[in-house]
């Protein structure tokens, strides 16, 4: 079968009737064939739904008060400022005031500097989806600092 070739519902549960489903995620619909790189060059495609807009709508059937969560949280853009500030100024300390300390500067680095790393990347997760601010441009903006 070529990588984008259409089958309809029952040709693939044909295909696959001695298959089972995988029960670890209770929304999985079809079956999804495993990309072995060096082997196929070409991505696998499966015709089945996307399985966040179902699982969303599932958590909301179940619990309405999480749509009260949505929107923008202008916070994220002085968490921003205050984690850059704080690499900029460690970053400061140990390359020109604490410049013996080496054993120090590789613990800081691991500890706080992976964590203000991770925070880095939380951060581009949410203004990548316009969560920081109310418009692209200012998430851009965000984005850029």
């Amino acid at each position: 079968m070529a990588p984008h070739e259409v089958r309809t519902a029952d040709e693939v549960l044909a295909a696959h009737k001695d298959e089972r489903y995988d029960m670890r995620f209770p929304s999985y619909l079809g079956f999804w064939q495993r990309s072995v790189p060096g082997l196929d060059e070409a991505p696998r495609f499966d015709m089945y739904d996307e399985p966040h807009l179902k699982r969303r709508k599932q958590i909301l059937a179940d619990h309405p008060e999480i749509e009260d969560l949505y929107g923008y949280d202008t916070n994220t853009i002085w968490i921003t400022l205050t984690t850059v500030c704080a690499q900029m100024g460690l970053a400061y300390l140990f390359g020109h005031v604490l410049t013996d300390w080496h054993w120090t500067m590789v613990l800081v680095a691991y500890t706080i500097g992976g964590s203000f790393s991770t925070q880095i990347g939380i951060i581009f997760h949410e203004f990548t989806h316009n969560l920081c601010a109310s418009t692209s441009l200012q998430n851009r903006w965000v984005g850029n600092i």
